[in-house]
């Protein structure tokens, strides 16, 4: 009993562990405005679920059981009710830092949750003999994983949890069959899982680009405001400084006017006077400028 104790503890000391190492994977200003991103797209997937499932519980109803069917569409709208809450929820809090991990991680596992109850109805409802019902479900899956792959791509965990189970179960069930068409459509899926997921990493790829950019061009303004205020501080120290300087200026020559009138009324011959008369001037000259 204590070593099972023991082994309990030590999974979750390391499933604790790797938390923390996802989390700080995703610690950074780029991943935090991706989260922010795929709150705020959320919404058009789920008006997407909601149209999707109604359309499957429809053409299913007379074809599966129908407890099968209710349990099916109860859980995804469960589900589904569930995370508009949470995108509420988050819209509320407005979470900053770290905390916009958690929230991106949560998301992303209810997408998981989500892939799978969609990925169970080929096992629920699949009849390879059912040419209607395979078309319909192949529609629907691949319908689904690509109308979600722009709005869930702003945070990869969030749409390749979704895609993957969504998909693959469909794709190992037709890989199973022993009609060559339906082996090829097989093939075909597990094609387009890949194609989706490259797909889904390059507009990943440019939406991080596109945030960094920005980051860049508010550091640009930020340096641009500071390097204005800096001027415009330089400019007023100056005006403060040359107003000093007059001021000082103008004492002096004030001094000098006066001694120079002084002066006049002392000399006798007209070529001093004469003299003294261009220094006043040159002196009247300087107190205007200053």
């Amino acid at each position: 009993m204590k070593l099972m104790s023991g082994d309990l503890l030590a999974c979750a000391n390391q499933c604790k562990n790797m938390i923390k190492k996802l989390v700080s994977r995703f610690d950074t200003p780029v991943h935090h405005e991706q989260i922010r991103a795929l709150y705020q797209q959320s919404p058009f997937v789920f008006l997407g679920i909601v149209f999707t499932m109604s359309v499957v519980t429809v053409f299913f109803w007379n074809k599966v059981e129908q407890t099968t069917l209710l349990v099916w569409l109860l859980s995804n709208a469960g589900l589904t009710i569930a995370r508009v809450i949470l995108v509420r929820s988050f819209h509320r809090l407005k979470p900053t830092g770290e905390q916009l991990v958690t929230w991106g991680l949560v998301f992303a596992a209810s997408a998981t949750l989500s892939g799978m109850i969609w990925g169970s109805i080929a096992f629920l409802f699949l009849s390879p003999s059912d040419i209607e019902g395979l078309l319909l479900i192949a529609i629907v899956l691949t319908g689904m994983t690509s109308g979600s792959l722009v709005p869930l791509s702003s945070f990869m965990p969030a749409y390749y949890g979704f895609c993957v189970p969504a998909l693959i179960p469909f794709s190992v069930i037709m890989l199973n069959q022993e009609a060559g068409v339906l082996v090829l459509i097989g093939y075909l899926v597990l094609a387009f899982v890949a194609v989706n997921l490259g797909y889904s990493f390059v507009v990943n790829r440019n939406l991080a680009s596109f945030i960094r950019l920005r980051f860049e061009n508010l550091g640009l303004l930020e340096d641009l405001k500071l390097q204005k205020n800096i001027a415009e501080q330089a400019n007023t120290d100056k005006s403060r400084f040359l107003a000093a300087t007059s001021h000082d200026l103008r004492q002096p020559l004030h001094a000098m006017d006066l001694y120079l009138g002084a002066l006049k009324k002392l000399l006798t011959k007209q070529e001093q006077i004469h003299l003294l008369e261009k220094s006043q001037q040159s002196s009247a000259a300087l107190l205007t400028v200053s």
